[in-house]
């Protein structure tokens, strides 16, 4: 049920950008105009969903996880001077942190 879920936010929110590409206005719905906003929400959720798959255990903690890797990408990327570089380099250990939680976790 969760990819469905995903799939409908996905598709909504390529949907409001088509449309403000061709009406010249920011879309119908508020998290389109967030850059990388969409996936904040669906990648999380995708990780989730895996793991639920497979029953492994810490589903919630690699899906919070994964939500603060995307998140500091966005941090880095809207901060400018020696903050975009910590954000990024943060973003880098949680995201090698999560990536082998998660490999891990699916190799059980």
């Amino acid at each position: 049920m969760i990819s469905v879920i995903v799939n409908l936010v996905a598709a909504v929110c390529y949907f409001g950008r088509t449309i403000a590409d061709f009406t010249c206005t920011h879309g119908f719905a508020p998290f389109t105009d967030v850059k990388y906003g969409e996936y904040l929400v669906t990648a999380p959720l995708l990780v989730l969903d895996l793991l639920w798959h497979i029953e492994a255990p810490y589903k919630c903690t690699c899906a919070v996880f994964t939500l603060v890797t995307i998140f500091t990408g966005v941090a880095s990327i809207t901060s400018h001077g020696l903050e975009a570089y910590l954000w990024f380099l943060y973003g880098n250990v949680v995201f090698i942190i999560t990536y082998l939680n998660i490999f891990r976790l699916v190799r059980r």
